[in-house]
Parts: structure tokens; C-alpha cells; sequence
């Protein structure tokens, strides 16, 4: 059984600062390893609109990923759109938090 001197979870900025800090040592990096879609968006939203008769999917979402917080917790711009909401994909099934005291975010 392999011995490491440092775990890290999550594979994001933090997570990568985190074992370059500590190269030099054994680490194990883990993480949930969510497929990205595929998204075909180039340009700026003028040359997206010229080019495409139909953005809705790719800005608001077949499943209207981008107008979550309208219902659901507040989250983050970035994880909304649907080509990064894999990121946050079940988040607070995976890390659920029981308190009245702390509220969890992700980033």
C-alpha cells in the first residue's frame, strides 16, 4: 500500500497551488473527474450572434442551467453557463453540510 505525505481534493486553482507548494513530496491528488461538454463558442457575443440563428442552448441551457439562481441557492456566474455547469454538477449532494451556523460555497 503506497504511503503519501500529502492528499489533496479537488483538482481546481487552489487545489493545484496547493501541491506545487508541496512538490518534492509525495502527493495524491483526487478528484471527482466530471467530463466537460463540448462547447464550440468562439467570439465575442456580436460575431456569436451573427454566426448562430439559435443561442439559447449555449447561453441559457436546454435545461435553463444559466437562470438557476433564480430558484435554487445562489452560485457562482461562471458555474451557470451551461458549457461550466459540470463543475458544480450535484456539489451539494457530494458534500452535504449540516449546520445552521455555516453555509458551504463552492469555488
Amino acid at each position: 500500500m503506497d504511503c503519501f505525505d500529502i492528499i489533496v481534493v479537488g483538482s481546481g486553482p487552489g487545489a493545484a497551488c496547493a501541491a506545487y507548494g508541496a512538490r518534492g513530496r509525495s502527493i495524491l491528488m483526487l478528484d471527482a473527474g466530471a467530463d466537460a461538454p463540448t462547447c464550440d463558442l468562439r467570439g465575442n457575443a456580436y460575431e456569436l450572434r451573427r454566426s448562430s440563428d439559435d443561442l439559447f442552448p449555449a447561453l441559457i441551457g436546454e435545461n435553463f442551467e444559466s437562470l438557476s439562481n433564480l430558484a435554487n441557492p445562489k452560485s457562482s456566474l461562471k458555474f451557470k453557463s451551461p458549457y461550466m455547469s459540470y463543475v458544480a454538477r450535484d456539489w451539494r449532494r457530494l458534500t452535504p453540510i449540516s449546520s445552521d451556523a455555516f453555509e458551504g460555497a463552492i469555488s
